[in-house]
């Protein structure tokens, strides 16, 4: 059964009945919450490594040398005799020299150095949001409205006539709730 909507003529209007109800419907609401991301900054960041390093040049150094030649003399009794005659001449040799040297290398090195950034995440979440409606639907009383053998005194409640009770009169009315 649907509530009556139209009222015969003849009916009139007694009072207004205030009816609650709730209607709803579907939100959705956005929910963020804070989050921690990595990113990355780029970066040249040069490098240096120190180590000792031997350094060796040749120098030409000199030292005595014993020089001797051989040469034949003439003594008295005219004979040659054999001799052998010494002297010291400086002599140049190679002579390596060596030191410890620090020595510095350096390079450039790309990096990706990470870093922490607030962040937000954030879902869709539905959720049902009601209000409470108040419907004022009025009263009408209608004569005469038969049923059966008697007249019976009946209203519409929730969409169907409900019987109030019952006259044998030929006055009877219905109650009936209008939208």
């Amino acid at each position: 059964h649907q509530i009556q909507t139209n009222i015969k003529q003849g009916c009139e209007t007694t009072g207004y009945e205030k009816r609650i109800r709730e209607l709803c419907e579907e939100v959705i609401e956005l929910i963020c919450k804070p989050v921690k991301e990595v990113e990355y900054r780029k970066e040249i960041q040069t490098r240096c490594d120190t180590r000792i390093q031997q350094k060796c040049n040749t120098t030409i150094r000199e030292r005595p040398r014993e020089v001797c030649k051989e040469r034949t003399k003439t003594q008295c009794s005219c004979q040659e005799v054999p001799d052998i005659q010494c002297h010291l001449e400086l002599e140049e040799y190679e002579e390596p020299v060596c030191e410890n040297v620090l020595v510095e290398e350096c390079e450039d090195v790309y990096k990706e150095i990470p870093f922490l950034v607030d962040d937000e995440a954030c879902e869709d979440f539905p959720r049902l949001e009601c209000t409470v409606v108040e419907d004022e639907v009025p009263i009408q009383v209608c004569p005469n409205f038969k049923i059966g053998p008697t007249y019976t005194k009946r209203r519409w409640v929730g969409g169907r006539l409900d019987r109030i009770g019952q006259s044998y009169t030929t006055r009877s009315i219905a109650l009936c709730w209008v939208h």
